[in-house]
């Protein structure tokens, strides 16, 4: 197994809602928490719905897992954030993110680049 970057046991952490807009204009609310390394690396990502005990909320807290596991081995937050996916108009170099872990991934780098200046 590759090394594990433990986080420490007291950090600093930020919670957020993001509002996702699915392509039909229905509105989801989101909370994201946001854990931080020393020195200002985001180092885990939890994800939660403002509806409990749906698939929506099961996949957003897995994928966050995933996140934070990929964070903790050494993945940079800006490659796991480009490497999700966009809905991109045809010709358009960048567009919004594909889904609520992309939406998560973009706010946590916006996060971790205000920690880090």
């Amino acid at each position: 197994m590759n090394f594990r970057e433990r986080l420490p046991d007291r950090r600093e952490g930020h919670t957020l809602k993001i509002v996702w807009r699915l392509l039909g204009g229905q509105e989801i609310n989101l909370y994201a928490t946001i854990g931080y390394y020393a020195d200002g690396r985001v180092g885990e990502v939890f994800g939660d719905t403002a509806k409990s005990g749906t698939d929506m909320e099961a996949l957003i807290s897995d994928g966050c897992i995933l996140i934070s596991l990929a964070l903790q081995h050494g993945v940079p937050l800006s490659l796991v954030a480009e490497a999700l996916g966009e809905n991109r108009a045809e010709g358009a170099s960048e567009g919004p993110p594909a889904s609520p872990l992309g939406m998560i991934a973009r706010e946590a780098l916006l996060l971790e680049k205000e920690m880090r200046a």
